[in-house]
């Protein structure tokens, strides 16, 4: 498993303070409060100052204290340490653990890998590399037949995944 989970995506920096505009990608869109130190490309950054506006939340790191060196953080990814994430439901997932996974229907036919969760609002898209290309389908609980992080397996239901995949051109 990976030993960060990424809870945000840089934006831009914001104002000359060195301060930075994060779009939040966590089921707890609250946990930002209760952070002292996030960390960016595994380097820890003490967290002087948050504020917490809807789908994004404006940091900024000690030591951090000008718009040049804000800027030098644009496109990355804000993670916790994983003892620091938070309780999941049983039926709940980190994008990172479902990153790799392999991807099979419930008879065993290897249909690809993960390569990405993506995020369009009705339902996550899951993003696999297969021997066809590219695929993707909804990340759907009638489609799922069973998730073992574990042994990095996603097994789908083929009658209801052939419903909705689609495969890139």
């Amino acid at each position: 498993m990976e030993e960060f989970i990424e809870i945000g995506e840089i934006v831009r920096a914001h104002g000359i303070n060195g301060e930075l505009k994060i779009k939040k990608i966590t089921a707890d869109p609250d946990r930002y409060r209760r952070l002292k130190v996030v960390y960016i490309d595994g380097n820890p950054y003490k967290i002087a100052q948050m504020r917490d506006a809807g789908e994004f939340v404006y940091l900024r790191f000690s030591g951090i204290t000008d718009r040049n060196a804000a800027e030098s953080f644009k496109g990355k990814y804000v993670s916790v340490d994983r003892v620091n994430a938070i309780d999941l439901d049983d039926d709940e997932y980190f994008i990172a653990d479902l990153i790799g996974c392999k991807l099979i229907t419930q008879d065993g036919e290897e249909l690809g890998k993960i390569k990405e969760i993506l995020s369009f609002g009705a339902a996550d898209v899951i993003e696999a590399e297969s021997d066809k290309g590219v695929l993707r389908f909804p990340f759907l609980k009638k489609i799922i037949a069973a998730i073992d992080i574990d042994s990095k397996i996603f097994t789908v239901k083929r009658e209801e995944w052939e419903q909705v995949v689609v495969y890139e051109d």
